[in-house]
């Protein structure tokens, strides 16, 4: 004990300082995490990396899963088209949409059945002459979300009245999907935000630039994982229907008997709505439903181990460069890494692999995607600041002083 508290005393600046200096970075970081967009490349490949390991490799499984998978009902609508009528400012014709008498017919036997939850995940842009009879259907069914996107003043569109539509897009800068929203704002949710509140009664609010609920802070942006892929669709692990198939072999009884109390999602599965993600391609519906699944799952949310795991890695980084330098300067002694170039890129390879790990690692203990990859950057700048300005004699809480001294005049 007498050990301990003499090296509280002697080292209580340091520790203080690390501890600051890493729960600052651990804000950061979730700061960074809660970002709609993906600029470090090695993140995405060690995001690529966590989900080939655990859907492709290791095919694991979890009950949640395995349980929406079973309570899911898709019905296909690629193959059913109609012509309308079309024009615009080059011309006018007709224009392939999916056959709205069919979407009319379908939706009438499924308010029927009292499904768990209908998603309608299909625009209708262009009017039709069924319009006013599928309108009529679609106020009967309960619950129904409606997908749909923004105009370009930034308004939900919403082309039929009375329904309650949510926001079906996503954003990317990688060319392919990564990343899903919660919210705009509290009027204008995500799709899988508003299907996760009709299942939980949990109500998602923005507060800033993240979400509150009664049960939890959330992230309002994170990585999504593919658990349920097109694969399962092909091996028949989740039920889908062709919309006009069902309807021609199949009664209205028969429909409604399987669709009672399933979660039923209505889209195009093989032709336009196809995503690059990393997984290969995957249908848009799937995506939807993925992210639904995460939400259910916690995977945005804000937990006390997820913080500590984050700030545990810093804090030893900072004892690490501010404390064991000796270690270090063995290294740096090696003939092979005399070199000032050869010193930075092992240093900042070194850091890099760790971080990667150490993220895989976090990714198995809790099932998130943290994004560390940046921090590894930020810990070789400061270990290269920390050796630079070390003086000899100089104590580790006067090494961070100048170095926080020397980042702010610059």
């Amino acid at each position: 004990m007498r050990k301990i508290i003499g090296f509280l005393h002697t080292n209580g600046r340091l520790i203080f300082l690390s501890f600051s200096h890493s729960f600052l970075l651990v804000i950061l970081t979730y700061g960074w995490m809660n970002l709609n967009f993906e600029f470090a490349d090695d993140m995405i490949k060690v995001a690529r990396v966590n989900e080939v390991l655990q859907y492709l490799l290791l095919d694991k499984k979890d009950s949640g899963t395995e349980a929406i998978k079973k309570n899911l009902l898709l019905i296909n609508c690629s193959y059913n088209k109609m012509l309308v009528p079309y024009e615009d400012d080059r011309g006018s014709g007709t224009r392939a949409v999916i056959d709205r008498s069919l979407l009319t017919e379908m939706i009438r036997i499924l308010t029927r059945a009292k499904p768990t939850m209908i998603l309608f995940d299909i625009f209708l842009d262009n009017p039709s002459a069924y319009d006013s009879a599928l309108h009529a259907e679609l106020l009967q069914a309960s619950p129904l979300i409606m997908s749909s996107y923004l105009n370009n003043d930034g308004s939900m569109n919403r082309p039929h009245a009375g329904l309650l539509y949510a926001r079906a897009q996503y954003g990317t800068n990688i060319g392919s999907f990564l990343k899903y929203q919660l919210l705009d704002n509290d009027t204008i949710k995500y799709v899988p935000s508003v299907m996760y509140e009709l299942t939980t009664g949990d109500t998602l609010h923005r507060l800033g630039s993240i979400v509150h609920s009664k049960k939890a802070w959330w992230l309002n942006s994170f990585i999504v994982d593919l658990p349920i892929r097109q694969s399962h669709i092909d091996n028949n692990e989740v039920t889908m229907w062709n919309l006009g198939d069902i309807l021609k072999y199949s009664s209205a009884e028969e429909i409604q008997n399987i669709a009672k109390g399933k979660i039923v999602v209505i889209g195009d599965f093989y032709e336009f709505d196809i995503h690059d993600t990393l997984l290969g391609k995957q249908p848009g519906p799937l995506i939807i439903v993925n992210t639904y699944l995460g939400l259910l799952k916690g995977v945005p949310k804000i937990t006390f181990w997820g913080f500590f795991f984050v700030w545990l890695l810093y804090f030893a980084c900072t004892i690490y460069i501010l404390q064991l330098h000796g270690y270090r300067k063995k290294i740096r002694n090696s003939r092979i890494f005399r070199g000032s170039v050869m010193k930075f890129i092992f240093k900042y390879f070194s850091y890099l692999v760790f971080f990667s790990l150490y993220t895989v690692l976090l990714y198995a203990l809790t099932g998130k995607h943290f994004e560390l990859i940046l921090f590894a950057l930020y810990f070789n700048l400061f270990e290269f600041l920390v050796r630079r300005y070390r003086k000899k004699g100089a104590s580790p809480g006067q090494v961070v002083e100048r170095s926080a001294l020397s980042e702010a005049k610059g």
